[in-house]
């Protein structure tokens, strides 16, 4: 994507090298584009018709830019019936993360659940001004990186509900978070350039813990204006992503806004399919991950040997169920089980509660 003030070249590579993409070829399925202050005289109706149904536009960058064209290109995809979203370009060293996130919002990055507005994006790569800001990371280690990320999305998510989507590359996170694994709930926005002739059948790397890709930017140079884009989904599948985070909650669903609030403070992380599966029970061991999560996962280091019999080291959620029963909300049964499986009880639940909030 295009940084403020610097000719679009190529600023980001493809994978561990810099290809350039091919300018007509059209990826299969649901594509779309990116646009920003290099491209202000967008024919919106003429993308449309080549078969754009999704736009991602520049708001800002840094703590001080806004792109004096987010306005009209905003509302001139939105005016053909593309679902459309704002971007942020990261400088991590210009402003802290949380300033940033809050710039961002205020300046066109907020969302709503309408079923045409797409998460909010951070896109960071390599650093366009070395000039200014030092070496590709900015001049920043692995750890300081990550914390960056995680400061903007949590700011994002207590401003607009709905954790931001991620547009990076393979070698610069690979290379500047040491290729966390920290934000992988995430959606991926991943660029990466097939070379002319070899699109079809193109192998996208993944990394950073992520399965797969919500959006690949495919190319620089067209066949849509600023940058080309394909979706991971059919077109009810981009819809589902511009109302919420999960496939099987929609706004017209009982607690909503519950699990979106559940989602957001990431007590939940749903089930690697994209799916909250609201109407299934839950178990004695989820409960102890949601409320270790809703204390803000607490330093604790799990005992070797397991208070709980039919709860060995290595059990799925056993650094949760030790602290759990560390803290005295949870006693186990009279046979020293805990019964990680069993579906929780109302009166069982209320317990827990109860004591969790005379601790927490």
């Amino acid at each position: 994507m295009d940084v403020q003030d610097t000719k679009p070249a190529n600023l980001m590579e493809a994978q561990a090298l810099e290809p350039m993409a091919a300018g007509s070829w059209q990826a299969p399925g649901i594509n779309g584009m990116d646009v920003s202050g290099w491209q202000p005289d967008v024919d919106w109706q003429e993308q449309w018709n080549m078969g754009a149904r999704f736009a991602y536009v520049k708001a800002t960058e840094g703590s001080g830019f806004t792109s004096d064209t987010f306005n009209r290109q905003y509302s001139g995809a939105d005016n053909v019936g593309m679902i459309r979203g704002a971007y942020h370009f990261a400088l991590p060293q210009v402003g802290n993360a949380r300033s940033q996130a809050r710039f961002f919002v205020n300046n066109g990055g907020g969302w709503t659940a309408d079923g045409r507005t797409l998460p909010p994006l951070l896109d960071i790569e390599h650093n366009p001004y070395p000039d200014y800001f030092g070496n590709m990371c900015y001049n920043m280690d692995a750890s300081q990186m990550v914390d960056w990320v995680q400061d903007f999305s949590s700011q994002v998510m207590r401003m607009t509900g709905r954790k931001p989507m991620i547009y990076t590359t393979y070698a610069w996170w690979t290379e500047c978070t040491n290729n966390s694994t920290a934000v992988n709930k995430h959606d991926l926005h991943v660029a990466a350039y097939p070379y002319p002739g070899y699109e079809d059948g193109f192998d996208i790397w993944m990394f950073g813990g992520w399965r797969d890709y919500t959006m690949w930017q495919y190319s620089a140079t067209g066949p849509f204006e600023g940058d080309s884009n394909h979706f991971n989904g059919d077109y009810k599948d981009l819809q589902q992503l511009a109302t919420n985070g999960f496939a099987d909650v929609t706004t017209s669903s009982d607690f909503y806004s519950e699990v979106m609030w559940a989602d957001r403070m990431e007590i939940t992380t749903g089930w690697d399919d994209g799916t909250f599966r609201p109407k299934a029970d839950v178990s004695r061991e989820a409960i102890a991950a949601f409320l270790y999560r809703l204390a803000d996962k607490p330093s604790f280091d799990p005992p070797r040997d397991s208070p709980f019999k039919d709860y060995p080291r290595g059990s799925k959620f056993y650094k949760e169920v030790t602290w759990l029963e560390s803290t005295g909300i949870t006693t186990g049964w009279e046979d020293e089980t805990f019964r990680p499986l069993a579906d929780i009880d109302r009166d069982a639940m209320a317990a827990f509660l109860f004591r969790y909030d005379t601790q927490f």
